[in-house]
């Protein structure tokens, strides 16, 4: 994808701080397109939330893809590994997991479908069950 979009990582990484400078964000530089540790690289958790705002206000039709638990890439069967999409007893959408050993496990995910009148994201946060990556607190 990088190579398609930008032609280089380099160019991508460009793109991706061009991006949070446009949406007026001070606390995140990108480094690597990857986004695992590397030295350089920050970002905080409002800058993610409203990275992720941005993004489904930037690219509604790739909007449905944040609620998908399970999909076919290069024909491997993949299950989304958020498992905040799996409890029944919420309708959110997932925008990003992840874990690094310096911020830990992490989640952002737009919970407008709660029907509470909550901010469309739900959070960007350090997840507590490092095992399944779950956290709802």
């Amino acid at each position: 994808m990088v190579a398609y979009v930008a032609g280089s990582q380099d160019a991508f990484v460009w793109l991706m701080n061009n991006y949070v400078r446009k949406l007026g964000l001070q606390n995140t530089h990108f480094e690597t397109v990857h986004g695992l540790d590397a030295s350089g690289p920050f970002s905080s958790a409002r800058d993610m939330a409203m990275i992720g705002k941005a993004l489904i206000r930037d690219v509604p039709t790739e909007y449905s893809i944040y609620k998908g638990k399970e999909f076919i890439y290069d024909n491997i069967y993949q299950i989304n590994r958020n498992g905040l999409l799996w409890d029944i007893n919420l309708n959110i959408y997932g925008i990003k997991t992840g874990c690094t050993k310096s911020a830990g496990y992490y989640n952002l995910g737009d919970g407008r479908h709660l029907g509470t009148g909550a901010p469309d994201i739900y959070g960007a946060r350090r997840l507590h069950d490092e095992k399944q990556g779950k956290g709802k607190s």
